[in-house]
This record gives C-alpha cells, structure tokens and sequence, in this order.
C-alpha cells in the first residue's frame, strides 16, 4: 500500500508539474502554426485544447491570430470552443478577422462562429477588417449580415496627403534622445534601445519607448520631458528594445495616436487599447501630422517603419533599427519625396558587418546625397567609427540626453 501511495504521489506530483509546460507548449505551437505538435500534446492530455494563457487566449486563438486555417481546422474537430471569448473578450473570429485571413474566416462561420460578439472596447470582428483594412473579409462578413461601428466604416480608409509641401517645414525642430546605448548628458542612463523626442513639429511625437521602462522614465524625468505634451507616439517595429517602454509612457498620458505597423501581433494592439489609446495601422507611406510621413511599413521577416521629417532644409529621417537595410530606407524616402536628405540618425544595424561592406553603405549615403549622419542603437562600434571618419563634421554624435536643435 505504501508503495502504491508512493507511487500515486510521484504521479500526481509528475502530472502538476508538467501541465504548465504542456499549456506554454501548445501555445507556443498554435502560435507558430505547429500542426504536428499540437496534434501530439493534445493526444496526451485533450484537456489542452481549450487552455488558456496568462492573457485568456486558447489555442484557437492563437491559430486564428497566425492565420493557420488547417490547426483552426484541426482545433475545432477536436473540440474547440470557437466562441470562446479571450482576456480581452476577443472570439477567435476577432483575431481571424484582424489577420485578414478569409479562408480561416470563411471556415468560422461555417460553423457557426458568433458574427457579432463585442470585445471588452465594443469591437465586432467586422470593426477590426475595417481598421486594418481587409476589404475581401470585410465583404464577406458583411455578406453575412454582420455588423461593425459607423465610425469605423468612415475612417477605414488611410488619409494620405495629395500635395507635398515642396518647401517643406520653415519651424525650429528639436529632436531629444531619450533612450540609446550610449551615454551623453551625465545623470541620464545608456541602455540598448532606442527613443526620440520630436519637437516643432505640428503634433509632439515619441519616437520608439526604449527597452526598460525604469530607465526610460528616469531619463524623461531627468531631462524635464512632459510626456502628457506627447501626442503621436510612432513605434518602429515590436521588438522590445523599442516598445519596452510603451505600457508605462500610456500610464503617463493615454490621450495619444500610436501609429504601429499593421504587421503587429493582434495582442500588442489590445494591450495599447486597453490602455485607451487609439491605434492607428501602418501599411503604406502616409502623412501622420503635417510635413511628417512614415515611410510605410518595410522590410520581409522583420517588417519596420521609418519616420520622415519634411523641411526646408531637406528630409530628416529617424530610423528605430533599419532591419530591412538603411540604404533602402534612404531610397525609400527619395522616391517618395525626391528631396535632398538633409539628416538621418538612429539604428543602422550594422553590427559585426565587414568593413568592406560598411564602407559601401557610407558610399551609398554619398552618391545618395546624405549630408548629416548621426548613426547609433544597433549601428555597432566599428561602423560608428567608419561613420564618424567619413562624414568629419557633418558626423552628429548620439547619446541619452543629446538634443539636436535645428533651425530652419
């Protein structure tokens, strides 16, 4: 008997322990689309299939984020809840609708997915293909008869400007470097991450929140900022050393636009609602206040957004990390506004890369027309140095604290 209880305990012991890594590991492969492994873990425990996570989402979910329509399949015939309502309310048609994946949508209403449920915030799946501008699934839906917010049927469409302003912004500019690796201004803390402050411009913006928030609010703080003076926070790409710091600066003042690439995981986009900021989605290049226009969203594995300044001087482009190539965003901008480019500073993600090829890339400035550089973040010691030799004078040194103030 006492080897039997022994035995029992050790079982019961082994099964506690491991089903919270069963959960994470069918999460993590309905994320990814994993139809192989989630067939296996739900084999062992079918209680899998409904799990939720920390923020209320059941592999279902997860799948109908991702787009994968054979697991959404899959999940369904095994049991699946298809109402199931996450922690932010959201059904899985919610999240299918947000992807703007339509044979995912299609099979969730053939079975009898719920049109019409609200999120916490009041969202249909129809709001969310109108917000991000999926006209094929917002068709479907509404053949469907389902509905979504008047509002957002009005302002589904991007606003982009008809006529560039050839002279361009005649108004001082202050740019204040909040969050970088490197140090500037005593009493401020260096991090890796990156974050700006754009003054003169129409809207105050934040560029990009840094990695810690701790270190980004000391440094805000340090420097006096008033972050409730921001109005437009634009946010580069989701890795963390650039939306880190995002949750705690919406704390400090939620009555702002975040202007993200549409790319974004449909939770990083709850988490900024839920902190009742508007979010605004980023495809294409658009003027998101005037004389200042992302570059649209860019790149293939990483996708990123580039901000674009026009003034009288020329273009003054901030970059977050330049994942889909530094060169690229610079042509980007030149053939969009066809203008010389007075100042680009940021990451250049150039770490470990060849001189050789560095120097290549400083030859591209050139014949691009490039006449001030202030590369930094993720650019590497070794291309700094490079940079700093062939631009002399015109080189702007980075650092948190630094302000460059440019007048017109």
């Amino acid at each position: 008997m006492k080897m039997f209880k022994r035995a029992l305990f050790g079982f019961l012991a082994f099964s506690f322990l491991m089903a919270p890594c069963m959960r994470a590991d069918i999460h993590k492969a309905a994320m990814e689309g994993d139809l192989t492994k989630v067939q296996e873990l739900i084999a062992k425990d079918p209680s899998l299939t409904d799990a939720t996570d920390e923020m209320g989402r059941t592999p279902l979910h997860l799948a109908c984020h991702g787009g994968h329509v054979e697991l959404v399949e899959l999940l369904c015939k095994k049991g699946a809840d298809i109402n199931q309502r996450g922690g932010s309310g959201d059904t899985p048609l919610h999240g299918a609708a947000w992807k703007g994946d339509k044979p995912t949508v299609e099979f969730l209403i053939s079975n009898s997915a719920e049109l019409n449920s609200k999120s916490d915030n009041g969202d249909t799946p129809l709001d969310n293909a109108l917000r991000r501008g999926h006209k094929d699934v917002v068709d479907l839906l509404m053949s469907h008869k389902a509905e979504g917010r008047t509002e957002l049927k009005k302002n589904s469409q991007k606003i982009v400007s008809d006529q560039i302003d050839e002279n361009g912004l005649d108004t001082p500019l202050k740019f204040t470097i909040l969050y970088d690796n490197y140090l500037h201004e005593q009493g401020t803390k260096p991090d890796w991450g990156f974050s700006c402050l754009i003054e003169g411009t129409e809207k105050v913006i934040l560029f990009d929140t840094g990695t810690q928030p701790d270190i980004l609010l000391h440094n805000v703080d340090h420097l006096g900022i008033d972050l409730k003076r921001v109005e437009q926070i634009v946010i580069s790409h989701d890795h963390h050393d650039h939306i880190g710091g995002l949750p705690d600066v919406l704390d400090r003042n939620h009555d702002v636009s975040v202007y993200m690439p549409g790319s974004f995981a449909y939770e990083i986009v709850r988490s900024v609602e839920r902190k009742n900021a508007e979010v605004v989605s980023i495809d294409e290049p658009v003027e998101i206040c005037r004389n200042v226009y992302s570059t649209g969203e860019m790149g293939i594995q990483i996708k990123e957004q580039s901000l674009i300044i026009n003034t009288k001087k020329g273009l003054i482009i901030v970059t977050g990390c330049s994942h889909q190539g530094i060169v690229n965003v610079l042509k980007r901008a030149k053939k969009l506004f066809d203008r010389p480019i007075y100042l680009v500073f940021g990451g250049f993600h150039l770490g470990g890369t060849p001189d050789a090829q560095v120097e290549e890339i400083i030859r591209d400035f050139k014949d691009i027309g490039v006449e001030k550089c202030g590369a930094t973040h993720c650019t590497g010691d070794r291309p700094l140095e490079l940079f700093k030799k062939a631009f002399g004078d015109n080189y702007v040194s980075m650092g948190t604290g630094r302000i460059l103030e440019i007048t017109q």
